[in-house]
């Protein structure tokens, strides 16, 4: 009997250890591909890896990701029984990416070698650029660079200039003019007459003395081709508008405000539809002059945030409440709010709101 057992034990063992050791294994005919040097208007590029299950189980690859957008690639999802055959479709797309490239391809498996990683590389030749790639935004005939005039950085007492490059596409002469302007915003085009297929610029001065406000801010300008407007002739004009502290000496930096701010973050929880919240930030000056609020803003209109007084002295602190309200909101929320002062160090502060709408 305990020979029988001892048998019939042995026979189990050798079965599971034998089931233990079956493992599914991906071979690659090639790992590596180089497409060369080809041409940007060639289009997209495939190449095509092949494998074999070489393992003594089924073999189920469960991602197969790139390492950027640009490339991409196609796998079976089924799975690969022992000895069968798949393939790898990876594809390159080129456009607007001249150059040499390198990229890789991860796989992810039940295979033995649980991870393998492909790798393409090559070398695109860029195309000669269309007006439409230089000049993408398009109104009435007239292509633009962009119909957002960016100031990225403007000094609070300053003005500075920035332009715009156009063209002309159209079979006719061309004259732009603008309306609407804000007055701390001077804004033209050269030359004043543009003939088909000729190039110009928009030119613009910001002035942010005039403009008297903080941090980003955003005006409309409307244009007008050949004396017509429609809704895509008004251009963006944006700006960060900032206090210059780059010549203040190391004595004025040392006499500077300095905001603190008892904790930048509060979390509301789980709370129902319909329902507003506040909370009071303490801000505290713990520098040696006046600290100035220049400006408070929320990026959602359901927050609002209020202070009594703009100007905190030296060891002195204020209450800032800010009421979130959710009606309208559902599911997880994120808001902040912007804190613009004279504080050199920290002129920019973001506090953050959160919450769960039910």
């Amino acid at each position: 009997m305990n020979r029988i057992l001892l048998l019939l034990l042995s026979f189990a063992f050798f079965f599971n250890t034998n089931a233990q050791t079956k493992k599914a294994e991906i071979s690659f005919d090639k790992e590596f591909h180089n497409f060369g040097t080809f041409n940007e208007e060639a289009g997209p590029q495939t190449y095509v890896f092949k494998f074999k299950n070489t393992g003594t189980a089924t073999l189920i690859l469960s991602s197969v990701k790139a390492s950027c957008g640009c490339t991409t690639p196609e796998w079976p999802r089924q799975p690969i029984g022992v000895g069968k055959t798949g393939e790898i479709i990876v594809t390159y797309n080129p456009r607007n990416r001249p150059g040499p490239f390198d990229k890789s391809i991860t796989i992810k498996s039940n295979a033995n070698t649980a991870t393998k990683v492909l790798k393409i590389k090559g070398n695109v030749l860029a195309r000669k650029k269309t007006a439409q790639d230089l000049y993408p935004e398009e109104v009435m005939g007239l292509r633009l660079q962009a119909k957002h005039i960016a100031f990225t950085k403007v000094y609070s007492t300053k003005t500075k200039q920035t332009s715009v490059d156009i063209i002309n596409t159209s079979e006719k002469n061309m004259s732009i003019t603008f309306a609407e302007i804000p007055k701390h915003i001077k804004i033209w085009v050269e030359p004043k007459i543009l003939k088909p297929k000729q190039k110009g610029k928009i030119t613009a001065i910001y002035d942010a003395k005039i403009k008297n406000d903080w941090g980003f801010v955003i005006d409309k300008v409307s244009m007008k081709i050949n004396g017509k407007s429609n809704g895509r002739t008004r251009l963006t004009v944006s700006a960060s508008i900032e206090e210059d502290f780059s010549k203040m000496t190391p004595t004025q930096i040392a006499n500077a405000p300095k905001l603190v701010v008892d904790n930048k973050i509060c979390d509301f929880g789980t709370i129902k539809n319909g329902v507003k919240k506040s909370h009071s930030y303490v801000l505290t000056n713990k520098g040696k002059s006046n600290l100035i609020i220049r400006k408070i803003k929320s990026n959602c209109g359901c927050t609002v945030a209020k202070i009594d007084e703009k100007i905190i002295k030296p060891g002195e602190s204020k209450n800032l409440k800010v009421t979130f309200d959710s009606v309208g909101r559902s599911g997880r929320q994120n808001k902040s709010i912007t804190i613009i002062t004279n504080d050199p160090k920290n002129n920019e502060l973001r506090l953050k709101i959160k919450a769960i709408v039910q």
